[in-house]
């Protein structure tokens, strides 16, 4: 009886030891793919809406106190903790982060630079960005946006491709910045110019600013 009790005992166990390490494969397996998954959704800049929740925190989050209440910070996204884990809040006014989202865009009003991402505006204070109320004029500085683009792309009537995929979100705000830095650059701005007439000057230099970063300009 000994003897086979031991017999059993000793097939029991070798049957474990064979299971446990499939076990282990299912659960890493799983848990590669969910990992896989938010870094997918990340990278489309696809932002969850105020009040969704979450039971886990995206990797990479950073916890942030404002004004005492603790909150948690990821790509953009804002979260505070809720019975059943966390859900997706409101840009805190006052919140410091070091990064913004990809596919910001920037303007200037006055003497300020703003930065918008994901319904929020920043300013940017030494070596972070700080959550503001919406500035009075913000929808004016995103028309000048488009009309400076608009502009630019009429007077200087020119072919660009994004050799490194860039989204027309990305391309806008690039092509605005090299609108203001031909600007800088030539001493002409379209924007002011009676005759939509097309300056050499302005011209290369918005050129050489779309080539600069990552376009194919003909």
């Amino acid at each position: 009886m000994q003897k086979l009790m031991a017999k059993v005992s000793a097939v029991l166990c070798c049957a474990l030891l064979a299971y446990l390490p499939q076990v282990a494969a299912e659960q890493h397996k799983h848990r590669g793919k969910a990992h896989h998954n938010h870094n997918a959704a990340a990278h489309k800049h696809k932002y969850h809406k105020v009040g969704h929740k979450v039971k886990v925190l995206p990797s990479g989050y950073r916890k942030l106190l404002v004004r005492g209440t603790p909150f948690y910070f990821n790509a953009g996204v804002f979260y505070r903790t809720s019975p059943s884990g966390y859900v997706v809040v409101k840009a805190p006014l006052g919140a410091r982060v070091h990064t913004l989202a990809p596919g910001y865009v920037s303007f200037t009003l006055g003497v300020k630079r703003y930065f918008h991402v994901n319904a929020t505006y920043y300013l940017k204070e030494k070596d972070s960005y700080v959550v503001v109320e919406k500035p009075e004029g913000a929808d004016a500085g995103a028309a000048v946006i488009a009309q400076a683009t608009q502009v630019s792309e009429t007077s200087s009537p020119l072919v660009i491709y994004p050799n490194n995929g860039q989204s027309n979100k990305q391309r806008k705000q690039d092509k605005f910045e090299c609108y203001q830095w031909a600007v800088t650059e030539s001493g002409f701005d379209p924007l002011e110019a009676k005759e939509l007439a097309v300056n050499s000057h302005y011209q290369k230099a918005y050129s050489s600013c779309l080539q600069g970063r990552g376009y194919t300009v003909n």
